[in-house]
């Protein structure tokens, strides 16, 4: 048997053989890496998929013409210092045409090379653009039932507006007090701001803030507590603080007087989802932080009878910021399963490139503080007690002015002529003179600066 040495196996290498293999070794693992990229994004589309995405007719929407340029970046009349030099029609209502920036994106038809993973990424780095604000409003609806259209007729108790700083990713939250009192777009009536959902649709609801408050909103999200229930419990629960007074109220109609209060709630919405929880004991009821699971945080966000609407918007915002800070910090595979339990309990106008874009960009973005609109608001009831039950924006134009200044840091934001005239419209439909003092008999009521509720 011929034993003579293989020379091929043992003939040293080139440098050139060295790195030729090298780079194949590379190039192998960049493919690998670009395939499992490539995997995630198609299982990240696929649970999108199943989300309930609504796109808004934009020439249903309308704003304002003067703050139409707001999401691009510039200021609304800044250099109109006084009233007196507000343009002439910035009270002008007009159809919004919202362009879609995310489907003719531009190529270079002679380019050969392959696309960078930078490249590749490029339009999810900044999914609303990468200068000015995007305004979206989160409505948290009651319905508890997967699959019904979330556009309308059911009872929003929650509105947010979110404002997306696009070029520095800060977020900045204001939810908007169910019961103020708004006059609903193209009508001559007035009603609580969370009815224009509820009694008409989606489109009503965002052209009514849209009017009212100076805003540009052509997106939305709609999420029912069932999948706010679910999206705690993926991310491990949020804390909630226990005050002596949630335990239990007073009921005339009880054998004791009083019911379980956070307690009940807890009850009704494991009866309602069929999602399981616990009471809490009344020991903890004692000003103690507590890590509640979903059901418990989400009774934790819906107490009001003991305080107002005012401190439960403050603790929706609360659990709300906690949520996101998590969300920052999970896997990826997380994320997947916040989307897998959440998809059909939630309905939104986001196109799947947005939502790509806001995972790619997620540790980017940074909560920079939540506040509740009206700031400044009457509550109670004149001699009739016809606003009962209602609150009323105690100077709209101030109150316009500073919203802008909170949600896109615009100090010098001159209110448009419509909210100058709705401001006059509410002063003299509701009875209040020029100092917004009620001029008719009242029971029992208060101006608040809701500063305290942030």
């Amino acid at each position: 048997m011929d034993k003579t040495p293989d020379k091929k196996k043992n003939r040293k290498m080139t440098r050139e053989e060295i790195r030729h293999r090298r780079r194949n070794i590379v190039l192998f693992t960049a493919e690998c890496v670009v395939f499992l990229v490539l995997l995630m994004v198609i299982f990240f589309l696929y649970e999108v998929s199943k989300l309930n995405i609504q796109p808004l007719d934009s020439g249903k929407i309308a704003t304002n013409e003067a703050v139409r340029t707001a999401d691009k970046g510039t200021k609304n009349s800044t250099e109109a210092a006084t009233r007196d030099n507000r343009p002439d029609n910035s009270g002008a209502i007009i159809d919004i045409n919202v362009p879609d920036t995310f489907e003719d994106i531009e190529t270079d038809e002679e380019e050969t090379e392959p696309q960078s993973e930078t490249e590749a990424w490029g339009k999810y780095k900044a999914p609303f653009g990468d200068e000015g604000y995007t305004t979206i409003v989160i409505y948290g609806v009651d319905t508890r039932k997967p699959g019904v259209n979330y556009l309308s007729g059911t009872n929003s108790d929650v509105m947010i507006l979110c404002s997306i700083n696009n070029e520095t990713h800060g977020i900045r939250l204001c939810s908007v007090y169910r019961d103020t009192l708004m006059k609903f777009y193209g009508r001559e009536d007035y009603g609580k701001a969370n009815a224009g959902y509820g009694r008409f649709d989606v489109y009503e609801s965002i052209n009514t803030l849209n009017m009212n408050l100076d805003l540009n909103i052509s997106q939305f999200i709609s999420v029912d507590w069932t999948a706010a229930i679910k999206v705690i419990d993926v991310l491990g629960g949020a804390v909630v603080e226990l005050k002596p007074e949630f335990y239990e109220i007073p009921l005339a109609e009880s054998p004791t007087g009083k019911v379980p209060y956070y307690n009940g709630y807890i009850t009704e919405l494991v009866e309602s989802t069929g999602i399981e929880s616990t009471h809490i004991p009344q020991e903890y009821f004692d000003g103690r932080k507590f890590l509640a699971d979903g059901v418990q945080a989400v009774a934790y966000m819906r107490l009001r009878h003991t305080d107002s609407d005012l401190s439960r918007t403050m603790r929706q915002r609360s659990v709300i910021a906690q949520i996101f800070e998590k969300a920052k910090t999970s896997g990826l595979g997380t994320l997947l399963e916040v989307y897998d339990v959440a998809s059909e309990y939630v309905e939104l106008s986001l196109t799947e490139t947005e939502l790509l874009g806001l995972l790619y960009n997620i540790l980017d973005y940074k909560m920079e503080g939540t506040w509740g609109y009206p700031f400044r608001l009457y509550t109670g009831e004149d001699f009739e007690g016809r606003l009962k039950y209602n609150m009323i924006t105690v100077d709209l134009v101030d109150n316009v002015k500073r919203l802008h200044e909170f949600l896109y840091n615009d100090p010098d934001y001159v209110p448009t002529d419509t909210v100058y005239r709705l401001d006059k419209e509410l002063r003299e439909k509701f009875n209040f003179n020029d100092n917004w003092e009620p001029n008719f008999k009242t029971g029992k009521y208060s101006i608040i600066d809701t500063g305290r509720f942030n």
